[in-house]
């Protein structure tokens, strides 16, 4: 029996015990709308976007997966933190753009971005994956100036033509995913990645002044950084686990397996005093792969 796209959204949701955001059935309708027959390449000829991760799972792609690597690692990127879904992916920078989901009922949430050559910093890209896509257009970010210029004159209009087609959908379809958005997402901690942290206003505790303004470089050294791992277990102690994720993404961010796997020791316990226990098992996933030289596990499978 043939699954149905919302069919496939709650078999991947009870994968992963996270609830992706109402809208994303919504952009997949739009994606068809876009190119019927090949939906997953909807916004290539207009922003040369790709769309990867979830959607892949929503066309039938994986209606017969049964292999050993878990589906959460599917387009995860090596940076990715638990709380982050890749969803569209473009250009040898290794640009990708998806959700951040700040908690498994997925209340709170945007669509950010960033390259993996150039390291973990978020951009913030919208509310809603149809809010960025417009931004896309608005800013041609994605667009790499050399291929442009390089266009005939030709390929330029086709361009154009191609923008302007999913101009006119985001017309039709903006408007409806406006009504399945929740509210804003609430910050309490702000994060060197960029994206910071949601919860509790009480979860937010004062870091020890010898080292609040030094974050930003001791997380970089070699020996510094173990005194925020310190001062994180020290706060979650108190009780005041936002602000010791708020130093463990601080840490992640640089990159290196020492200090992802210093940062994911603190993850593992502010996600069980935060009821995000399904990011922990993202996590345990993403750190038995950490080496990975694949994003699609359908290749790394074969």
């Amino acid at each position: 029996m043939v699954r149905s796209p919302k069919q496939r959204c709650e078999w991947l949701e009870q994968q992963l015990q996270v609830s992706l955001p109402e809208e994303i059935l919504l952009f997949w309708e739009f994606a068809k709308s876009l190119r019927p027959l090949e939906p997953l390449n909807a916004l290539e000829d207009s922003l040369g976007i790709y769309l990867v991760g979830a959607f892949e799972i929503l066309s039938g792609k994986f209606e017969t997966y049964s292999g050993e690597i878990p589906i959460s690692l599917h387009w995860r990127y090596g940076l990715d933190p638990p709380e982050f879904f890749t969803l569209l992916a473009r250009g040898e920078d290794r640009w990708h753009a998806g959700y951040y989901i700040d908690a498994p009922a997925g209340k709170s949430y945007c669509v950010a971005s960033y390259c993996a050559n150039d390291g973990l910093q978020f951009d913030f890209d919208g509310r809603s994956l149809f809010s960025a896509v417009e931004r896309y257009l608005d800013v041609k970010e994605l667009i790499n100036d050399e291929d442009e210029a390089s266009m005939t004159g030709h390929d330029l209009e086709e361009n154009k033509k191609a923008c302007g087609k999913v101009r006119k959908a985001l017309l039709k379809y903006k408007p409806l995913a406006k009504k399945k958005q929740v509210g804003r997402r609430l910050l309490v901690e702000k994060t060197i990645d960029g994206v910071g942290v949601v919860a509790a206003e009480n979860l937010v505790g004062e870091i020890d002044k010898s080292i609040k303004k030094k974050i930003p470089y001791m997380v970089w050294s070699d020996t510094d950084y173990e005194d925020v791992v310190k001062e994180a277990f020290r706060l979650q102690a108190l009780g005041k686990s936002a602000t010791a994720l708020k130093l463990a993404k601080d840490l992640w961010q640089v990159g290196d397996e020492q200090r992802i796997r210093a940062a994911a020791a603190i993850m593992t316990e502010t996600y069980e005093k935060l009821a995000r226990h399904p990011f922990n098992k993202i996590l345990g996933d993403h750190l038995a792969y950490l080496n990975r030289e694949w994003l699609d596990i359908m290749d790394a499978s074969s």
